[in-house]
């Protein structure tokens, strides 16, 4: 019996990300605010068979404004820490389900509060239709800060050539 799989056949162990907006003028107000964006996250597999994969992983970022009014500045520090459980389940050579969960602190990790915390998941099946071309159906959820949010997803893989 032969059977082939075609798969990406890595995945990004470590990313480290720095951004910076450079200092900008305020429309309402004498003064500039500047951006910089640190990020650091990890994911690895725990367990991988033919048909299971289990994924954990973690993400730090920190956000840090600074506003500068005449002689005055002003800086505001946010921390993001996420975690990331997922599983990925490969019912047939036609057929697999994709589950993450993502529980999230938002905050300034001074005065911690219980609507820091958000609740987060994703759920996508992929229906292969042969090697070159497979639909993906799914939906992406989280308790913002403003209340549930959720984003329907449909894709398509196709390569073309």
């Amino acid at each position: 019996m032969f059977c082939a799989s075609y798969a990406q056949d890595y995945i990004d162990l470590l990313n480290v990300i720095y951004w910076q907006a450079p200092a900008t003028d305020l429309k309402d107000a004498d003064g500039t605010t500047q951006i910089d964006n640190f990020t650091i996250s990890g994911i690895a597999p725990v367990k991988r068979d033919s048909n299971h994969v289990v994924l954990v992983g973690a993400e730090y970022s920190q956000v840090l404004l600074t506003r500068a009014f005449n002689a005055h500045t002003n800086k505001l520090t946010l921390d993001g820490i996420n975690l990331q459980v997922a599983y990925k389940r490969i019912w047939s050579e036609k057929f697999q389900t994709f589950f993450m969960a993502i529980p999230r602190l938002n905050s300034d990790l001074i005065d911690v509060k219980s609507n820091h915390f958000q609740i987060g998941g994703i759920a996508v099946n992929t229906l292969r239709k042969n090697e070159d071309f497979a639909w993906k159906l799914g939906a992406y959820y989280n308790t913002e800060f403003f209340g549930p949010f959720v984003v329907p997803i449909l894709g398509l893989d196709w390569k073309m050539n």
